[in-house]
């Protein structure tokens, strides 16, 4: 039994040994995502005094930074998120635009290739949809903002 435990004891060293040798070398090595300095962003969609709910929320950056976007709860509340749901956003300038999302894929008879199907008509005026014609624009603050409110 001692030569059973010394086994495995040189096993576990061996073991150790590579591990502090290989560990090193993989410190900094990601997923080559680069590192976001978000801050939390969020605020409110209304139309005409109205929440509007079901909406895509879309914040296009000026210059070199990335987008973020997030989805109007049924208060009208949306939660901007850059690399993943509602994780925040880049501080800076963007343009904004919302889209009412089409919400179901159908296929159509006599057709075999599914198109979207828009269950419900968008309350906004087309312009809001594209960030060239909206005329939003909206700047996040260094400390993040909850009340990064749309009202249209």
């Amino acid at each position: 039994m001692t030569n059973y435990k010394a086994g495995y004891r040189s096993y576990v060293l061996v073991f150790l040994g590579l591990l502090g040798l290989v560990l090193p070398s993989l410190v900094g090595c990601g997923t080559g995502e680069e590192k976001l300095d978000l801050v939390p962003a969020s605020g409110v969609l209304t139309y005409k005094g109205k929440p509007l709910s079901g909406y895509n929320v879309f914040f296009k950056p000026e210059g070199d930074l990335r987008p973020a976007n997030g989805t109007t709860d049924e208060n009208g509340k949306f939660v901007l998120g850059t690399a993943g749901d509602a994780n925040g956003a880049l501080v800076g300038k963007f343009n904004v635009y919302i889209v009412l999302p089409a919400e179901d894929l159908e296929v159509e008879s006599g057709r075999e290739e599914p198109s979207m199907v828009q269950q419900r008509k968008s309350a906004l005026p087309r312009k809001f949809e594209s960030p060239a014609s909206s005329g939003i624009i909206i700047e996040i603050p260094a400390g993040g903002s909850d009340k990064l409110d749309i009202t249209l």
